[in-house]
């Protein structure tokens, strides 16, 4: 079986056609927020491209542009230095140079073009190579001890005959981050969206840790488009996901993508990682996998409705389940088949444009549902679902280039957890939820503000409020806030239920917890992908139970190069 599933692939790799294929957008960068904002101020949803899906392929966002550019009048000087920016950043596929050259390039070569320490093109192969530098210092409120991030590493990028695409990233990481981050990796053993780290320095408290992401990219016909290798991706219009968020470390995937009018169409096939109790240093972990499907259609060109189901599972020794790589099956009717109890999900999602100026966005995500127990008790546990529903504003009251987007996610408890104990089924990759960061038991209200005062400057600010149920300190009461926990754990059972689903669970039972932040950057652009960023963080957290009282201010500056901006939104 597996020879004839390694032949199926290179098959498809040798039968590559004549489509241009190209890498993505990596997820967080500042482009994505004027690729949207365009998006947005045309009134429709692209033709050859769906937004949900992230990231974003380069060549999709640049011949986006390019049609938007024939169509739309602009008067905005940064409108066109934000086109010129993503279409220098894409020369392969833009093939548009007046801006693009430096005035002063070293040796010939370096900086040839604004946006590469070195890139070589003769069309039939391109390389893009440049330098990664994160560096950031601050202080936190909880004492005088310097926060660092010192990130360094490289990136490299390209086509082949523009039919195969490859990207990889690579850095080396210390930090010493602000003191809720802290709690975070203390509890998860994870580095938030990295995942495994070793002590830095034999100091506990800083961490070291590798980096390391690479893809291929290859076209089977001229809809279905294949990426293979090691990211984090994404499935939502919103500040956050309930499908599929990137909040969890890198995992090797494969994506089929397949587009055509008004229908796309994912399939996403990812290997995980168990959760780990203690810290594992140089020890084999075991894996898990998860398959997804995401389908969407444009009832109107600013209307589209999206299915999404996923399956999570681990067969031990007995290795993958190859039932669940169909493509058009439903995953529910999979499982029931096999005799199987793999963590089966679906949801809805939609969004609408209008005005061209305000986008309308939501999830509803159903982990498990029995109609017998939701009648005799709305609440509970059994009920276990997620729900979201946003709003973005470009221009916001007028004001040019200032945008707002504001969200509120409700999560029963329970949600995304599992029966095992060993966290083969629950939706998470080494410590961390794929979806919202938080897990579960939980309301938020959560809002983005970005502003762009002209090629330089920007300014971003998130702000949220969570008011959730969380376990007692030790975990002897467990009120279904962190999935990771077996579901059969909860205090009801404990309690003599008889796990007949009817004891209450409101959301926010348990120790009650309310959680206020602010995270703000201003940014100043040097040049291309290249910044100094002032960050700010406040946070407070207020809990019936005194030990998970903490509030913490940091402010820092950075400097960093073909980097995204750290968020550690939680």
């Amino acid at each position: 079986m597996r020879k004839l599933l390694f032949a199926g692939v290179l098959f498809l790799m040798c039968n590559v056609m004549a489509n241009a294929q190209s890498t993505n957008l990596q997820l967080g960068r500042d482009d994505y927020n004027w690729v949207e904002h365009i998006i947005i101020s045309t009134g429709k949803i692209p033709e050859n491209f769906n937004p949900t899906l992230k990231g974003y392929s380069r060549q999709n966002v640049v011949d986006f542009l390019l049609a938007v550019d024939s169509t739309e009048t602009k008067n905005s000087k940064l409108y066109d230095k934000n086109i010129q920016s993503i279409y220098n950043d894409n020369l392969e596929y833009a093939e548009d140079r007046a801006d693009a050259e430096s005035t002063y390039p070293i040796l010939k070569s370096i900086y040839k073009y604004k946006t590469d320490f070195y890139l070589y093109n003769d069309h039939n192969f391109v390389v893009k190579l440049n330098p990664v530098i994160n560096y950031q210092v601050g202080k936190s409120s909880f004492n005088t001890a310097n926060r660092f991030n010192n990130s360094r590493g490289v990136e490299v990028s390209g086509n082949i005959s523009n039919k195969i695409g490859f990207y990889s990233y690579f850095t080396d990481n210390q930090i010493n981050s602000p003191e809720y981050v802290k709690s975070y990796i203390a509890k998860n053993y994870a580095v938030p969206g990295m995942g495994y780290y070793k002590v830095f320095k034999n100091d506990p408290t800083k961490q070291d840790f590798l980096d390391a992401r690479g893809y291929i990219t290859f076209s089977a016909t001229k809809f279905v488009h294949f990426t293979f290798g090691q990211d984090r991706n994404f499935i939502g219009d919103g500040i956050r996901s309930l499908f599929l968020s990137d909040n969890a470390n890198s995992t090797p995937f494969l994506k089929v993508s397949t587009h055509y009018k008004k229908f796309d169409y994912q399939n996403l096939y990812l290997q995980l990682t168990r959760q780990w109790l203690d810290n594992h240093y140089d020890k084999l972990l075991d894996r898990k996998y998860a398959v997804m499907h995401h389908l969407s259609y444009n009832a109107l060109p600013n209307l589209q409705f999206g299915l999404f189901e996923s399956v999570i599972f681990a067969r031990g020794n007995q290795g993958y389940e190859f039932g669940y790589l169909n493509p058009i099956i439903f995953y529910r009717s999979v499982e029931q088949s096999l005799g199987s109890s793999d963590n089966a999900s679906m949801g809805t999602d939609m969004k609408y444009i209008f005005a061209k100026k305000i986008q309308l966005y939501g999830q509803f995500y159903l982990d498990e549902f029995k109609f017998s127990y939701f009648t005799a008790n709305k609440k509970a546990w059994t009920n276990k679902y997620a729900m979201q529903a946003g709003i973005k504003w470009i221009d916001f009251l007028g004001i040019n280039n200032l945008d707002v987007q504001g969200e509120a996610n409700i999560i029963r408890p329970f949600t995304y957890s599992h029966h095992d104990t060993v966290g083969l089924g629950n939706y998470s990759s080494y410590n961390q939820i794929l979806a919202h960061p938080n897990g579960a038991n939980l309301k938020e209200l959560v809002a983005k503000i970005y502003y762009q005062a002209n090629s330089r400057f920007s300014f971003t600010v998130y702000f949220s409020n969570i008011l959730q149920g969380l376990d007692s300190l030790k975990g002897k009461y467990m009120w279904g806030g962190n999935p990771l926990i077996s579901y059969n754990n909860r205090i009801s059972r404990n309690m003599g239920d008889g796990g007949d689903g009817k004891y209450p669970y409101p959301i926010g039972v348990g120790v009650k917890s309310i959680t206020m932040m602010a995270d703000f950057t201003l940014s100043y652009k040097l040049m291309h992908n290249c910044f100094i960023d002032f960050h700010g963080i406040y946070r407070n957290q207020k809990s019936d139970y005194a030990a998970y009282n903490k509030s913490e201010n940091y402010f820092g500056i950075g400097f960093r190069l073909n980097a995204t901006r750290i968020k550690h939104l939680f």
